[in-house]
């Protein structure tokens, strides 16, 4: 059994943590108690398979796993896998985790997202934002881009 964070499981289905706890209560979900201390409950992420919108191989239960332990480069292929089965929204959420730590890939991508709007609202500002964060890093494509833009 793959054990995944509520956190995770929200952003895997888009369901909200209080309809997580309802299907808990409801006994559709497993969960288990990871970290007593800090409160910290996983749930089964084979009960969610149906819900999520990718298929679970073993590559994405690993990346998914991964991910949930705030791995950015498994964040972003999670991205991905979203993106690449038409659910944009939801990988918005993981481009955004990884390009928050800084992992140029996912700064880029979401930038790309902001720019043409998908998964989130069309927004130049900060779709520049992320790619010029993403060439100050170092990141290749988005170095070009940049140069590409200040006709350099």
């Amino acid at each position: 059994m793959h054990m995944v964070s509520l956190k995770t499981a929200a952003a895997l289905t888009g369901w909200s943590r209080r309809t997580l706890w309802r299907r808990i209560a409801a006994g559709k979900i497993f969960k288990q108690n990871r970290d007593e201390p800090l409160g910290r409950t996983d749930v089964a992420l084979e009960a969610l398979a149906d819900d999520i919108g990718v298929e679970l191989t073993d590559e994405a239960l690993g990346l998914i796993q991964l991910a949930d332990k705030g791995q950015a480069e498994a964040q972003t292929d999670i991205a991905i896998l979203f993106m690449e089965s038409g659910l944009s929204g939801k990988a918005v959420y993981w481009l955004r985790a990884a390009a928050e730590q800084g992992y140029g890939d996912a700064m880029h991508l979401l930038g790309k997202c902001y720019l043409s709007g998908q998964g989130v609202d069309r927004d130049e500002r900060e779709g520049l934002s992320w790619i010029r964060r993403a060439a100050t890093g170092g990141h290749l494509i988005a170095c070009a881009q940049m140069q590409a833009l200040s006709g350099t």
